[in-house]
């Protein structure tokens, strides 16, 4: 995984604990934008993760056009769901122990992904081909046939994956948790100032800009258009989302109180998302150049 930033790390792992033992509300979709890159990413054995990577990266072009909110809302599937439709993508047959639910949850992917491909225009899909390939990442030609991808260009994938993630998920908290009353377009704006170009098209080039930048200079600007988005949501919010950003750049302790600031965001970030929709929030990552 490319590393993310240390203080929504340390808010994230306030949590821990709290994530596994949490019941699943039941009137919110909790379900996950984008696969969890720990599917791709996380299995021991190189083949899984040749596999997953590799399917992922075939059917990556089909579900990034449900995020961009034109022609349907954006998919909300569990993890064991995500792990189904991409089976399915790698052609992958279910196993004879394969429980009830698993294979329920395998004709509904089936079904989704059907109706997914009369939606949308992607001529190099054909989900009855499923022989591994290179498939075409960004500028990047990647061959999943025989290894997992390269370290930087891994890094590359999941990165997207994180921040298209952290993205969508801030847009949904934000629409359960804001109560200023503005219109939606207005809302957007503020929102839109929160990350680094388009919210539907994370440029990777600046995957070190924005929330994640690893110098807190770089980070202030979206620290400060999140705080000022959070200013007017529900919720117990700690003192400094109820007090003026600091505004004296000159001053001698500006970056200490910056980054109380950022790490009061983050711990307010994470912990509403998990008290809204049971599980743990996507946070920002940046690509490490070591």
């Amino acid at each position: 995984m490319p590393p993310a930033n240390p203080a929504w790390t340390h808010a994230l792992a306030l949590h821990s604990s709290y994530n596994q033992s949490l019941q699943r509300p039941e009137i919110v979709e909790s379900g996950f934008f984008l696969p969890p890159p720990r599917l791709i990413d996380g299995p021991k054995q190189i083949y899984s993760r040749m596999f997953y990577y590799g399917t992922w990266l075939k059917v990556r072009p089909l579900i990034l056009q449900t995020l961009d909110g034109l022609t349907t809302k954006p998919l909300n599937l569990s993890a064991k769901r995500w792990r189904c439709l991409l089976d399915i993508v790698g052609g992958r047959v279910p196993g004879k122990s394969e429980d009830t639910k698993t294979s329920i949850y395998r004709v509904e992917m089936r079904n989704l992904l059907d109706t997914l491909l009369s939606k949308y225009n992607t001529p190099s899909f054909d989900l009855n081909d499923s022989t591994p390939r290179v498939e075409q990442f960004h500028e990047h030609l990647v061959d999943c046939r025989s290894e997992p991808p390269p370290t930087q260009i891994a890094s590359k994938i999941l990165w997207e994956i994180t921040e298209l993630s952290f993205r969508h998920e801030l847009v949904a908290l934000d629409r359960r948790l804001d109560q200023s009353g503005v219109s939606l377009p207005e809302r957007d704006t503020l929102l839109d100032a929160c990350w680094v170009g388009s919210r539907y098209q994370p440029e990777i080039a600046r995957a070190n800009e924005g929330l994640a930048a690893p110098d807190i200079q770089q980070r202030i600007p979206y620290i400060r258009a999140l705080h000022q988005l959070t200013m007017s949501w529900a919720g117990d919010k700690p003192e400094e989302l109820y007090s003026a950003f600091p505004g004296n750049p000159d001053a001698h302790n500006y970056i200490s109180l910056v980054e109380r600031v950022e790490q009061s965001l983050a711990n307010f970030y994470t912990t509403s998302f998990l008290i809204v929709f049971g599980r743990a929030a996507s946070i920002p990552h940046f690509i490490s150049t070591s």
